[in-house]
């Protein structure tokens, strides 16, 4: 969607992934096959130009993967949000700012839940 001073977009995925084997491979049996999942997921985003130069961009973001065949009850969840400003300074140049917080749990082995919220600041030109 697209207006003069707003944009938004919505993205859906999905995805199923297995690994595909030949009678006689043999290198089937020594391996476990890590591949073997569902993935989907998706994001949303708005963005709206407060000035000529300045922009607010919302974003939001999740995606869960979940194992299948040996890696069955295997699951992965993972949310973003992140708000960001951008300012044009010139016509090839912009300054940008925002935060970000993400939340990841799952049940794989050896692998742990966790939560981070981030701060980012940069530039950006084009030549």
């Amino acid at each position: 969607w697209l207006s003069a001073r707003n944009a938004a977009s919505l993205i859906l995925y999905a995805q199923t992934r297995t690994r595909l084997s030949r009678e006689g491979d043999p290198l089937a049996s020594s391996t476990l096959s890590t591949t073997d999942s569902r993935q989907s997921g998706g994001s949303v985003q708005f963005s709206r130009r407060l000035t000529p130069q300045l922009t607010a961009n919302l974003l939001a973001r999740w995606s869960k993967v979940k194992g299948v065949a040996a890696r069955e009850g295997d699951v992965s969840d993972e949310r973003t949000l992140r708000l960001s400003m951008r300012q044009a300074l010139s016509p090839r140049t912009t300054a940008f700012a925002g935060v970000e917080h993400t939340r990841f749990s799952t049940t794989v082995a050896g692998y742990h839940d966790y939560s981070a919220t981030l701060a980012f600041v940069g530039m950006s030109h084009r030549f």
